[in-house]
């Protein structure tokens, strides 16, 4: 089995939505919400007490790491593509689950900050985008 650790349940929502669309099978056994992003890097925490219980009764095959870029700016240690992936790259050595683990890290892929929305919005015309980021103050 495959687990999907993301940080709260509207992120769990938008990855079901992109896996019905991508036709990949999945099942709500499939996630672990961890509540919010600073609780994805507790090693302590009893979601990950669970989780290396299964691995150890094989059955937990990978897990995969979907967390939001954030903003360096909003926070120092947890913000921004490169504290996100460094503590990633920690709390997987921390838990022994290198060699079965992976992360996807949702960014705007140039500012290397942001959320999924973020990613989504570096995709359009820069017109339509600062019209979103206007309205919204998404981007």
């Amino acid at each position: 089995m495959v687990k999907i650790i993301c940080e709260g349940s509207s992120d769990k929502n938008k990855i079901k939505e992109l896996l019905r669309f991508l036709e990949i099978e999945h099942s709500d056994d499939n996630f672990v919400v961890m509540g919010n992003k600073s609780n994805i890097f507790k090693s302590n925490h009893d979601n990950y007490r669970t989780i290396l219980t299964l691995i150890d009764a094989e059955k937990i095959d990978k897990i995969l790491f979907v967390v939001d870029a954030d903003y360096q700016k909003d926070n120092s240690e947890y913000g921004g593509y490169e504290n996100t992936q460094n503590r990633l790259k920690e709390l997987i050595e921390r838990l022994d689950i290198t060699e079965i683990s992976n992360w996807f890290i949702s960014c705007n892929p140039n500012s290397k900050d942001g959320y999924l929305e973020s990613l989504l919005l570096s995709t359009v015309d820069e017109n339509l985008r600062n019209c979103y980021d206007e309205f919204f103050g998404l981007y």
